[in-house]
């Protein structure tokens, strides 16, 4: 049956930390062997700077700088990284031989994230042709911080439903736990979608102070009747946006719900 039905509404105070949305597929070797300038500059009015970072697997012994050094004195490795960031930092592309991501850390609404998206895909698409997707991903990463709300104090009991606690939802041990963490997959009634869920507790600022953290990675991916045509990526993540609005509605609980709604903002 899927997660219960709930409308979607205005939220006040957005409790998105991060949105990531990434299209997989198999390789493609020019990816790494050419520089994507065609690519480039069908995005340069909206992501203007760009960094070029090679993805060198870490081995024993070798030190962070050292990689970077490996990066820039050997620019022809393969693997490479291509980055694309907007003027303010706040959306960030890259282009590997394997995937196109799409990151946002101000995220407003679906319709906008969605037009970004398109934007990026198409150039994809018409340069690089990739013949399918092995796996779409769309991840929300909510940080519910009860400073912003004006919660402080309130017990994670009062705020989420039990099932995303876990041990906190426990009246006896609650202020005994020194960690607690959540992780499950849920099937999605989209064929091939599941959500993989992360939730716990995490200290984050700042300043300072104990946040929850709702970390749910919606996905369409393998086995391989669930291989995405191109044409159809788009429609399959409308899906997965609609999951994720209900998934976090059935995590929260209406108290908290009423206080996100207070100002009157799209989610």
């Amino acid at each position: 049956m899927g997660f219960p039905k709930a409308e979607r509404e205005i939220y006040g105070v957005n409790p998105l930390d991060e949105v990531i949305c990434q299209l997989r597929f198999p390789p493609i070797l020019r990816i790494d062997s050419e520089t994507p300038a065609v690519f480039q500059e069908r995005l340069r009015a909206n992501y203007p700077f760009y960094q070029n970072v090679s993805c060198i697997p870490v081995m024993q012994g070798f030190s962070a700088g050292m990689i970077q050094k490996l990066g820039r004195d050997f620019p022809t490795l393969p693997n490479r990284n291509h980055e694309f960031a907007s003027a303010d930092r706040q959306w960030t592309l890259a282009l590997t031989r394997e995937s196109l991501t799409l990151s946002c850390k101000r995220y407003e609404q679906w319709a906008g994230f969605r037009d970004r998206l398109c934007e990026a895909l198409n150039p994809l698409l018409e340069e690089y042709s990739p013949n399918f997707f092995v796996r779409l991903g769309l991840r929300y990463r909510n940080l519910i911080r009860r400073s912003r709300l004006g919660l402080e104090g309130t017990d994670w009991s009062e705020l989420l439903e039990p099932w995303i606690l876990g041990a906190y939802s426990s009246p006896d041990i609650k202020n005994e736990i020194e960690m607690n963490s959540l992780q499950m997959v849920i099937r999605l009634p989209e064929n091939g979608a599941r959500v993989l869920a992360s939730c716990g507790v995490v200290r984050t600022g700042p300043p300072v102070e104990e946040c929850y953290l709702i970390d749910a990675d919606f996905f369409i991916g393998p086995p391989m009747e669930s291989l995405t045509e191109p044409r159809h990526a788009v429609e399959r993540l409308d899906s997965l946006n609609i999951q994720s609005h209900l998934f976090f509605r059935w995590c929260i609980r209406d108290s908290l719900h009423k206080v996100l709604l207070a100002s009157g903002r799209v989610p």
